[in-house]
């Protein structure tokens, strides 16, 4: 037997606005507050939703068995679909060490509401950002909660959340 390979074809209306604030506290000499809030609305035809595992090892996983996630393995999760995401990071710059470095405390909030699934999805984190030259090199650390979805009886339901850490590097030439 042959495979599926019809195309369907919709509009795309893509939206989003941001706002982004850095601001220097005591004349520059204090730190700085941050803050970053944006609002998608997507619309990539009817029940699109793009399950996506960042940097993610685990090759497959059967969705049909109780203890899986509907997403896939590993880190997978709703990423992007037709609906709306908001997205917050706030975070307070710490006042430059002697040597140039700097240190970032931070947390994020994401609020996902996809057409496909039965209800949104909050999600928080908590991070660290390390400037070793501004953002020419930086390290951050992060902790964030994942949403974790099933399949019971053909009907995709929401359970619970998982937590997952995140190193990474930024270098800039």
């Amino acid at each position: 037997m042959g495979q599926d390979t019809t195309v369907n074809r919709h509009n795309q209306l893509c939206l989003g606005v941001d706002a982004y604030l850095d601001m220097p506290i005591k004349g520059g000499k204090g730190g700085a507050a941050h803050a970053y809030l944006v609002y998608y609305n997507y619309d990539f035809g009817p029940g699109y939703l793009r399950n996506i595992g960042i940097l993610n090892e685990h090759l497959s996983v059967d969705a049909a068995k109780p203890d899986r996630s509907w997403a896939g393995g590993g880190n997978a999760q709703p990423t992007i679909g037709t609906g709306s995401i908001i997205y917050g990071q706030f975070g307070y710059a710490l006042p430059k060490n002697n040597d140039g470095t700097q240190w970032m405390p931070y947390a994020t909030v994401t609020n996902k509401n996809f057409d496909r699934l039965p209800e949104g999805s909050f999600q928080y984190g908590v991070g660290l950002n390390y400037f070793i030259t501004g953002h020419n090199a930086k390290l951050t650390l992060e902790y964030q909660t994942r949403p974790v979805y099933q399949l019971n009886g053909g009907n995709i339901e929401r359970n619970g959340s998982k937590g997952q850490f995140i190193l990474q590097t930024q270098i800039f030439l």
